[in-house]
């Protein structure tokens, strides 16, 4: 079978998924699985700004070209998202992550062996972008499909929260295979992450059940009965908020370390660790705030508790920048802080709009859902960049306050769109 866009098409895998028999596997087990190797796919999918510095010097590219780079990532993965994962409602999610993992796999060793300055990253890292797209959601998918009630909310929480581990194994083993090999065959070694990502959902992912998951009837784009659901768009909104802060920080966090290490250490001393193994050990936060977030969220409401976790993160966005003139130790210790208010609301989005997603319409949801929210995804690191370049470049302290206080600008979108799009006078109080 081919997957049609319009007059062209690309052959996807065979219609049962593939032709190896799948493992049984109890719901824990079968989570566990799809996110390791949702980790594992990751890989390759933030060496780029791990070594954006290495690039800036090797290319001779200004802080604002780096950041387009960082950001043109984001719109292949906008491109990825309507175009693959709106298809889950009509064709079996794991297909999809099949041919995304694979086409993974084959940018990541593009970008080592073509990759030579600006236009050439441009491509190749819009292509990455794509394939997560077809990844990322549609192996939530696979699970959500065969999941129902609290066990589906967790699920979505782990599953979710596991993004910030495999940005984690991405930052970490981008930089220490870097000062070993160099950055080409860095991406060409991390290319092995998406193929064993391949290999175990091909594994032990079973086929969608259509008895018992809902098919849409209507056109595979029709994206309005999702538009008029006021609250799943609220959702929506919320994570393109989320988005640009989560990846506008992530986009300059190894730099920020390494000019707040120089800055603060004649206050405290210098810390004998790599600005990538610091940077891959923060993302690793993301873990427990994400689930612990959405464990708070199910106790006390979605709603209330992203109004007060989004503003909350808001407002150190604007001062964080300041923590530059702490000491090294110091500096760590806000970033693990400030990286708990960015990941504490992750889960309790993405679950929101889960829950609700109007029947049959789940993956346009979901389409909407990681398209809109990557487009926040994309400005974070150009809004970043631009920001640093206008203040001073990021040589100074304050113009990385300045360049946070523009993540601050992005998540406040969240809770804006609660307040006036979330709910109306009349709605029933939502848990």
């Amino acid at each position: 079978m081919r997957f049609v866009i319009g007059s062209a098409s690309i052959p996807l895998p065979p219609s049962d998924g593939c032709s190896v028999m799948p493992l049984k596997l109890s719901p824990l087990h079968l989570i566990i699985a799809v996110c390791i190797a949702h980790v594992l796919s990751m890989s390759s999918m933030f060496a780029f700004v791990a070594l954006i510095d290495v690039f800036e010097a090797a290319w001779g590219i200004s802080q604002t070209e780096s950041g387009l780079i960082s950001g043109v990532f984001f719109v292949g993965y906008i491109g990825g998202g309507l175009l693959l994962v709106t298809r889950t409602d009509s064709i079996d999610p794991k297909r999809i992550y099949l041919f995304s993992t694979g086409i993974a796999a084959l940018s990541a060793v593009g970008f080592g062996l073509i990759a030579s300055g600006l236009v050439s990253a441009l491509i190749l890292h819009a292509v990455l972008g794509f394939a997560l797209a077809g990844s990322y959601m549609p192996g939530l998918k696979c699970l959500t499909d065969k999941l129902e009630g609290a066990r589906q909310s967790r699920a979505v929480a782990i599953y979710t929260s596991s993004f910030g581990v495999g940005t984690a194994v991405s930052y970490f083993l981008a930089g220490r295979l870097n000062t070993v090999l160099g950055w080409e065959m860095s991406f060409i070694l991390l290319s092995a992450g998406s193929v064993l990502a391949f290999l175990i959902v091909l594994i032990v992912v079973p086929p969608i059940d259509r008895e018992r998951t809902p098919v849409r009837t209507s056109h595979s784009f029709d994206f309005m009965p999702v538009l008029r659901a006021r609250r799943c768009m609220a959702y929506i909104i919320c994570y393109l908020g989320h988005n640009w802060e989560l990846f506008g920080f992530r986009s300059r966090m190894v730099v920020f370390t390494a000019f707040a290490f120089v800055t603060g250490s004649a206050t405290g001393g210098e810390v004998p660790v790599r600005a990538t193994d610091i940077a891959g050990i923060i993302s690793l936060v993301a873990l427990p705030a994400s689930v612990i977030g959405n464990e708070i969220a199910i106790r006390i409401g979605r709603r209330r508790w992203l109004l007060i976790v989004m503003t909350s993160s808001a407002i150190a966005a604007c001062f964080f920048g300041f923590s530059a003139n702490l000491s090294p130790l110091m500096v760590v210790a806000a970033l693990v802080i400030y990286a708990a208010f960015i990941a504490g609301d992750s889960s309790a989005i993405t679950s929101g709009m889960v829950a609700n997603a109007p029947p049959g319409y789940a993956g346009a949801a979901m389409a909407l859902h990681t398209s809109l929210g990557f487009v926040g995804s994309a400005i974070g690191p150009i809004a970043f960049g631009l920001a640093l370049d206008l203040s001073g470049n990021g040589a100074t302290v304050m113009s990385w306050v300045i360049g946070f206080a523009a993540m601050g600008l992005g998540v406040i979108i969240g809770p804006v769109a609660l307040l006036i799009i979330g709910e109306r006078k009349g709605d029933p109080v939502e848990k």
